[in-house]
């Protein structure tokens, strides 16, 4: 819970609800075994971890808004809007110039939303 605390910040008790309103079990399952058991276990740092989710979502042209998530759950736990940006144009290596781009696109309207 600390974990998914941190990389969600004050959307927090706004993802808990929402994911429990899809389903009680899915809520636990978040909570308990992806952000509990996978992503907390030792061996890399949250920082690390976020920003590999930003290089696999970015692959995946219909989770734009989970997309999002990671990149500002990235910077909630420490990476920089610069490692964001290199995770990103590395993208089109795996996934191609469309998913880079659509992944870039996130990206930029997160800084300029961020920024007002």
């Amino acid at each position: 819970d600390e974990l998914l605390r941190s990389v969600y910040g004050s959307a927090y008790e706004k993802l808990r609800a929402r994911i429990s309103d899809l389903h009680p079990e899915l809520d636990a399952i978040m909570t308990e075994h992806c952000y509990g058991r996978i992503l907390s276990r030792p061996g890399a740092s949250p920082r690390i971890r976020e920003l590999c989710a930003v290089a696999c979502l970015a692959g995946w042209q219909d989770v734009r808004s989970q997309l999002r998530s990671h990149i500002r759950g990235a910077i909630l736990v420490g990476a920089t809007e610069g490692e964001v940006r290199q995770v990103v144009l590395q993208t089109h290596l795996v996934w191609g110039y469309e998913a880079h781009d659509s992944a870039a696109s996130v990206l930029e309207t997160y800084v300029r939303d961020k920024e007002h």
